[in-house]
């Protein structure tokens, strides 16, 4: 989204996650607003950005508890987290990220933190900061995101937190893999768990980040990350889609030349800072394309539809159908797992991605028995 040279701060308006929003504010209304909320959902969706809304609201609220000019009280809604105001300096503080208020944790991005885990030390300054006495609004509010980048250790750190919390606290803790978070945390959040955008919705988001972009080139990134506007972001950034549509056409070749498939593998390996986001570019479309392969070999009469956003895209159809036809179900289920477990292994251990998408490229470009 483009600034205003007369308003240098604008507020990027949130996008879905409505039915949430509304069980927020109504348990904030009848005075049952839990501690801690685990909100979960595939990466991409905005949970950071629900949660950093949720906390402008409440910290922007006034004292008076929103009286009306009768003396009563009056009822919040879900309209009002998605029209807070960028006049509001409380809103402007927590979306720049220096509210006394709040805290957000993250995995910091810099040379001594390779592993790009949130550190136990930061964990650790939950406590401290609940302890103080609010400096603004009554609320202290914490954002841990995520629970993706904490090991163990971390998780364990948070729990004394999560069982002993202080009145007129908050913490929203964002996990995109609930199956891996522990279940002593799980057990004392309230779960929220979220949806993918709908494709309008995403089309939205995307527009405000690239206002000059070409129609067609959004909607092929809205229906590539299937509702995580942050995933189609990521895409775009890295210039992934390019080369992903080449592979497939690639791919999608009988027998497409070695030395082909060789010279698009390489293109996946980049060095440095890019060197991440492609591995994550990846994973995440070819981990796609291989399993719905699969299932469209396991099953023949599997098609895809236009809910499907993903398989909808014509060049993926081809590739989807081609790889179908030439390999049993068995063989790219088998690929799918190996594929996923030697992309986590490259990133784990820093090795060398072209290699990777190389022995990729050429076994599914090989003949196998069906």
């Amino acid at each position: 989204m483009q600034n205003d040279p007369n308003n240098p701060f604008q507020l990027s308006p949130l996008e879905g996650h409505q039915d949430f929003i509304s069980q927020f504010i109504t348990a904030f209304d009848e005075n049952r607003l839990h501690h801690a909320w685990l909100l979960s959902g595939p990466e991409g969706i905005g949970k950071a950005k629900l949660a950093q809304y949720l906390a402008a609201w409440l910290l922007s609220r006034p004292d008076d508890n929103n009286l009306s000019m009768f003396g009563e009280v009056a009822a919040p809604s879900a309209a009002s987290v998605f029209s807070l105001s960028e006049d509001d300096s409380d809103v402007r503080l927590v979306m720049s990220g220096t509210h006394p208020d709040l805290l957000t944790l993250s995995a910091e991005s810099d040379e001594k933190n390779k592993s790009g885990q949130i550190k136990i030390e930061q964990v650790r300054e939950l406590p401290a900061f609940f302890s103080l006495s609010a400096a603004r609004a009554g609320w202290r509010i914490a954002i841990i995101d995520s629970l993706d980048d904490i090991n163990r250790n971390g998780a364990n750190a948070m729990l004394k937190t999560l069982e002993e919390p202080p009145e007129k606290t908050i913490l929203f803790v964002l996990a995109s893999r609930l199956g891996q978070v522990l279940p002593t945390i799980r057990s004392r959040c309230i779960l929220a768990p979220l949806s993918p955008l709908l494709f309008d919705e995403s089309m939205r988001v995307m527009r405000q980040l690239y206002p000059e972009a070409d129609e067609g080139q959004l909607s092929l990134l809205v229906q590539l990350s299937e509702g995580a506007p942050g995933k189609a972001q990521a895409l775009a950034d890295t210039g992934a889609v390019d080369l992903f549509e080449a592979s497939c056409t690639l791919l999608a070749s009988k027998r497409a030349p070695d030395a082909d498939m060789m010279a698009i593998a390489e293109k996946w390996g980049p060095q440095g800072q890019k060197a991440g986001p492609m591995r994550k570019a990846a994973l995440f479309l070819f981990d796609k394309v291989i399993a719905a392969a699969a299932l469209n070999a396991a099953v023949p009469s599997y098609h895809a539809t236009d809910n499907q956003l993903f398989t909808s895209v014509p060049f993926i159809q081809r590739t989807v159908a081609a790889l179908a036809e030439r390999h049993s179900a068995q063989f790219l289920s088998s690929l799918h797992q190996e594929f996923i477990e030697e992309i986590n292994r490259t990133e784990r251990l820093y090795l060398d991605m072209g290699a990777v998408m190389s022995r990729f490229f050429h076994k599914i470009n090989s003949q196998s028995p069906s």
